[in-house]
């Protein structure tokens, strides 16, 4: 649709040879069948119901006995922080808990913990009063109560143009020497799952800490006090899966979690951090540390430049770990097809660079799939949003439909000869993702083409198997970019269509100009 693929159709022989084992399963059994109503037991002496009322009752008030107690060594009952949970023990040791806040001073801590990401590709998702607790549950920050500390949230983008989840808290205690405590308490590896953990010498008295967090997600904190303030900057960057090129990108991914937190807590004005070391944590985690990059008009200038953006941006390997790589990714200095005729003529799209990613396949019995990305640079900002706009036009009008029917032609010659029917084509949901943070409005569109593929049999009905092009595509300054899908049985699941999205969207903005 969007890119024009080696392959038309599913493969209609592989379809066919496959048929006969894709028997219907037998479903498995109801859970009312393994559990059955209970039976009547008839009725039972008077006394024996009265004695297990009384236990009952006995055991109801000592289960409230057992709660208030709990409460009240929580604090609840005792002038503790409202809202606040006590930290969790490690080897027999308790950190103290933060001081409670007033109005001010949680309002100066609230400017201090988002001051890092201000001007940043990031969007806070979250804020709220935190307490020393917090270091481990990860909980959500509270809206309510005067807990000792304030936390703010983000989906911030990274150099691979995928959404971190970025944390940064400062938490205020009685003392310096609470803090510390809490310092060395909060960076003990033996207190987390997973845990490792280092002193690092910038920021000076810092520790870095990486553990899988209660949710199961590797994380990245850098702590360190100033006076009677602890500071956390917290990194979850996302897994790439399974897969060798998956375990292989996650290790960077890490790496750059821990320049990533180092980085911010510099931009902490407490942290004291030189102007070398800064700019080096910077540039090795790249956003969220550093904002996106206003390149110049006329960038790319060459086609060098813009041959490197495309690559950067394309689909990579562990963005579709489900599958294989099947064909190498490509480079040309002028357009070699791919959109349909109701847009191939805007001005510009044959002369200038593009590139083509890998083609990724899956195949399993009857199901199919297929998926690569493409992207151009156009002479100028407003030539990419035409081209969008084209599509949107084409697909209301009806000609993308009529194209894609004059592109089928006559069915395909084989042992077997497949025809389409019940061609359908309808626009998709293409919403800005939350990673989108350019200045400029968001331009995309995504649309569906189903149809069914008939394959005909010796004997009985022809087989007709449900197959799915799926295309999307948005401008971002000069560039378009565009990912196709096709499928067989069912289209591509919208989470992954989303994901896909989202990735190339950002992709393109934390590679632009670099």
């Amino acid at each position: 649709m969007f890119v024009k693929l080696q392959h038309d159709r599913p493969d209609s022989e592989h379809m066919e040879e496959h048929h006969r084992a894709s028997e219907p399963r037998e479903a498995p059994p109801s859970a009312g069948a393994a559990f059955g109503a209970p039976s009547g037991a008839g009725s039972r002496a008077r006394a024996v119901r009265v004695a297990s009322s009384l236990r009952v009752g006995t055991l109801v008030a000592c289960l409230l006995l057992a709660i208030a107690a709990l409460l009240d060594d929580r604090g609840v009952f005792s002038g503790a922080v409202t809202g606040a949970q006590a930290a969790p023990l490690c080897d027999g040791r308790r950190a103290p808990e933060s001081v409670s806040l007033d109005g001010a001073e949680r309002a100066r801590l609230r400017g201090v913990v988002q001051a890092p990401l201000a001007g940043r590709a990031a969007s806070r998702y979250e804020q709220g009063s935190v307490g020393t607790a917090n270091l481990w549950t990860d909980d959500q920050p509270l809206q309510t109560g005067r807990a000792g500390g304030f936390e703010a949230r983000w989906w911030a983008l990274d150099a691979d143009g995928r959404g971190d989840d970025v944390v940064i808290d400062a938490l205020r205690y009685h003392s310096a020497a609470d803090a510390s405590r809490t310092l060395a308490l909060a960076t003990d590896p033996g207190c987390r799952h997973g845990g490792e953990a280092q002193p690092v010498a910038v920021p000076a008295g810092a520790r870095t800490l990486g553990w899988v967090n209660p949710d199961g997600a590797y994380q990245r904190d850098t702590l360190f006090v100033r006076g009677a303030l602890l500071y956390r900057i917290s990194d979850v960057p996302p897994s790439a899966g399974t897969g060798a090129a998956a375990r292989g990108h996650d290790g960077l991914l890490r790496l750059r979690a821990r320049a990533t937190t180092r980085a911010l807590a510099c931009a902490l004005p407490a942290a004291g951090c030189g102007a070398a070391a800064i700019a080096a944590f910077v540039a090795a985690a790249g956003p969220p540390a550093r904002p996106i990059a206003e390149a110049p008009s006329g960038w790319p200038s060459t086609r060098a430049e813009a041959g490197a953006f495309l690559r950067a941006v394309a689909i990579h390997p562990y963005d579709v770990q489900w599958m294989r790589q099947v064909r190498g990714a490509t480079s040309s200095a002028g357009d070699a097809g791919g959109p349909p005729p109701c847009v191939a003529n805007i001005a510009g799209l044959h002369r200038g660079p593009s590139a083509t990613s890998a083609v990724f396949a899956y195949r399993r019995r009857l199901a199919s799939d297929t998926v690569i990305s493409r992207g151009w640079i156009l002479p100028s900002q407003t030539a990419a949003t035409r081209f969008v706009a084209s599509y949107a036009a084409a697909l209301r009008n009806g000609c993308l439909e009529r194209d894609f029917q004059a592109s089928i032609g006559k069915p395909r010659t084989s042992r077997t000869r497949a025809t389409v029917a019940d061609v359908h084509l309808s626009a998709l949901p293409a919403p800005a993702p939350s990673i989108y943070v350019w200045h400029a409005p968001y331009r995309a569109a995504a649309l569906r083409i189903a149809v069914k593929i008939v394959l005909p049999r010796k004997a009985g009905r022809p087989l007709r198997i449900p197959y799915f092009d799926e295309g999307f595509l948005f401008a971002y300054r000069r560039a378009v970019i565009a990912f196709t899908a096709e499928t067989t049985l069912e289209p591509l699941p919208e989470a992954d269509r989303r994901y896909l999205a989202s990735v190339l969207v950002g992709r393109a903005q934390a590679g632009w100009g670099r």
